[in-house]
């Protein structure tokens, strides 16, 4: 008697790939042909093996990866070995950066210090900003705020950091005090003056 020979099929889970931590499943879609298969042999191309019909497996490394599959049917026939590749992805590195200063009525350019493969941008909130979509973007705040940046590489991998713009305010200095005890403006004092880094007043 001779058999036909059976096939190996298989799907994965994340076909276009996952972020590294992220465990993917293999599902069978073999046929026997005209016997059963009782036999899977995976190889994840990655020094690991498996012989249940629907495994899963977590990747310690980024890369493609070519994972095979050959069956064992019920007249101990073999199928072909199927392979198809799979990619495991980085997330992105992002670096918001320090604190920024920003004169009142003034912009700022945003420059966060990015390594990813084909990243897109998300800034939030969108509050100020000229783009919330782009790489740097410039703010225009009027008052103190937090952004925070996400970054999502290939494979829909997200990272996210946050830079604080503090605003300063125009100093209000004014131009006479009265010192005389009688309690109405014996203090000289400059408003906003304090939310300047290293100020020298000069008089």
């Amino acid at each position: 008697t001779i058999h036909p020979q059976p096939k190996a099929g298989f799907a994965i889970s994340r076909p276009l790939g996952i972020c590294i931590g992220e465990v993917v499943s293999f599902s069978d879609q073999s046929t026997g042909a005209d016997g059963t298969v009782n036999e899977w042999h995976w190889n994840f191309d990655d020094g690991n093996s498996d012989t249940q019909n629907n495994p899963s497996h977590l990747y310690n490394a980024t890369g493609t990866y070519q994972v095979g599959l050959y069956i064992v049917n019920s007249f101990g026939c073999n199928s072909d070995t199927l392979f198809k590749p799979f990619t495991v992805n980085s997330y992105p590195v992002i670096n918001a950066g320090e604190d920024r200063f920003v004169l009142e009525g003034g912009s700022i350019l945003l420059k966060p210090i990015v390594t990813a493969i084909e990243p897109t941008y998300l800034w939030e909130p969108a509050t100020y900003l000229n783009n919330n979509l782009i790489a740097q973007p410039t703010s225009a705040p009027q008052e103190d705020i937090t952004y925070k940046v996400t970054v999502t590489g290939r494979g829909s991998c997200s990272s996210s950091d946050v830079v604080f713009v503090k605003v300063l305010k125009g100093p209000k200095i004014p131009n006479t005090f009265s010192p005389n005890g009688d309690g109405i403006n014996e203090k000289w004092t400059i408003e906003y003056l304090d939310t300047y880094p290293d100020n020298r007043v000069q008089v």
